[in-house]
């Protein structure tokens, strides 16, 4: 790396050397990439073979794909002064818990209001994940849960240890709950927090053991057939990307850099409950849940050792979040159900209906998942009233709203490469050798590097505001957020409604690193409030 990594010790330094000095020298640390097809003068296989997905590996996200977000962002809305209040979130498609954790450490500081968590996702394996993660925060200390916190949710191997304090204080409780209602209705509702039917997390390892947990993931992470859509990613990244991206995938621990792996020598349960397949598509990545502008402070001497930012950074946000839930009066109830249906499960007999202060719903309301009518239908009735709270929102994302507007455009295509040429040009400016690329046949062009950028980032770019509007007047989303007396807020206070966005004001960094990400810049957040009744 071109900036030293923090050793421990004289002695750590010197082990490390011969590894550190090949990642030095390593191609990957140069401005300039060449993808292995370019090397070897052939056709890329996303090119050549046209059988091929773009998708590889187990389409399941059990990682952010959206930078996490404090949906409360009380200094914006209620006022940090407001610490009596008590509050209600839902995450009703919740994915993992970075939003849980960002939302509850920014409680402000003295809050003595209760604050009632609610997280649901209809995947269970996600919803086990995130029920053994709370569990370890609310069992163990602050100092001894977030190693184990941040390894069960990035890291393919566990030190042996960290197991023996789950089976020990986390799965006895779990199997308290799973024994309890082992014969009961597997819909029926468990007070309390868990829902989980007839199922059960199996947190004992089967008899594998690392090196064929290791051999399992790297059949997906590194699989052979998919060489050329890694170089492509490697292609359009930063430099201490690469290395960051090229090193995750070849261990699958979060580490800094110049931390020893040895020790981690157990496959971490709640990856492989099935011993033979990798839970995640090849491209998962843990930064994609986190902004780089963020967990870059926390990065080690290193400032290039991306990786290293990433676990200091949420190193630091976990113990903010164990010691923040030992000092307030909070409650989770978790979830795995049809978001359409929590309703049904929230409001029971004899009890107050639960309403809420935010709803983050993820991106369940694109048209190709729950869409934006059946959405507001099923859970917009959840959202406090103007009375309740003036500033109770519901936050919509859509990702594929404005690319699918392109696509059923049959000019889409064509209209977006007038909107984005002029804007392009500052990030990817069209180099002569580029232009020659371009006359001189397919051949050419995959061969030139700068091209694969162009053609890989040109969707980064369009008139996205244009498309999203044509988006909502397809699916009527006024007259439909009005007739479940909702309207959309004039203005956001939660997040930017284009949080990823490349525009004029951005830097050659902020393109770059969205380049290279597995954001399209076109994410769409929407926040969405009641009507206020006339008296």
């Amino acid at each position: 790396m071109s900036e030293s990594p923090s050793y421990c010790s004289k002695a750590c330094q010197k082990a490390h050397w011969r590894d550190h000095k090949k990642a030095c020298r390593s191609e990957l640390m140069g401005n300039e990439y060449t993808p292995g097809w370019v090397r070897e003068g052939r056709l890329p296989s996303f090119i050549s073979d046209r059988d091929l997905s773009n998708d590889f590996g187990v389409n399941q996200y059990l990682w952010g794909n959206m930078p996490a977000l404090d949906v409360l962002s009380m200094e914006n809305n209620e006022g940090l002064d407001d610490i009596h209040r008590d509050i209600s979130l839902l995450f009703a498609a919740s994915g993992d818990l970075r939003n849980v954790v960002r939302s509850v450490v920014g409680l402000p500081e003295g809050y003595d209001g209760r604050c009632t968590v609610v997280v649901n996702d209809v995947n269970f394996t996600i919803v086990a994940r995130n029920v053994t993660l709370l569990l370890v925060t609310l069992v163990l200390k602050p100092e001894d849960a977030v190693p184990i916190l941040i390894h069960l949710w990035y890291s393919a191997l566990i030190p042996e240890s960290m197991l023996a304090i789950l089976e020990e204080f986390v799965l006895p409780r779990m199997n308290e709950v799973c024994e309890k209602i082992r014969d009961r209705d597997p819909s029926s509702f468990q007070k309390k927090t868990f829902m989980f039917g007839n199922k059960s997390l199996r947190l004992c390892w089967n008899g594998s053991n690392a090196e064929d947990a290791q051999r399992v993931r790297k059949a997906v992470m590194l699989a052979p057939e998919r060489v050329d859509y890694l170089h492509r990613a490697l292609n359009n990244q930063r430099p201490n990307m690469r290395m960051a991206m090229l090193k995750f995938r070849e261990d699958g621990i979060l580490l800094p850099y110049g931390c020893s792996r040895r020790g981690f020598d157990t496959p971490n349960p709640t990856f492989f409950q099935d011993d033979k397949v990798w839970p995640m598509k090849d491209d998962a990545d843990p930064h994609g849940g986190w902004a780089y502008s963020e967990y870059m402070r926390h990065a080690p001497a290193a400032k290039n050792d991306v990786n290293g930012g990433l676990f200091f950074y949420v190193q630091r946000l976990l113990l903010q979040f164990c010691r923040k839930i030992r000092s307030i009066q909070i409650d989770f109830q978790i979830f795995s159900v049809d978001a359409r249906n929590l309703c049904d499960y929230l409001d029971q007999p004899r009890e107050e209906k639960l309403r809420f202060d935010r709803i983050e719903l993820s991106n369940i309301c694109d048209r190709g998942y729950v869409g934006p009518e059946h959405t507001l239908q099923s859970i917009g009735q959840l959202l406090k009233s103007k009375e309740e709270n003036p500033k109770a929102t519901l936050l919509m994302l859509f990702l594929n709203a404005v690319s699918e507007t392109y696509y059923l455009d049959a000019n889409g295509e064509e209209k977006r490469a007038k909107e984005s040429m002029e804007l392009m040009q500052k990030f990817i400016p069209m180099t002569p050798m580029t232009m020659m690329a371009l006359m001189g046949g397919e051949q050419a062009m995959v061969s030139n590097p700068e091209w694969i950028r162009v053609s890989s980032c040109y969707t980064m770019f369009g008139d996205f505001d244009k498309a999203f509007k044509t988006s909502l007047k397809d699916v009527r989303m006024d007259r439909v957020a009005k007739a479940f007396g909702m309207v959309a807020k004039k203005k956001h206070t939660i997040v930017d409604p284009w949080p990823l966005r490349i525009t004029e004001k951005n830097t050659q960094e902020d393109f770059d690193l969205l380049c290279g990400s597995n954001h399209t810049g076109a994410e769409r957040y929407m926040e969405i409030e009641r009507i206020e009744q006339s008296a």
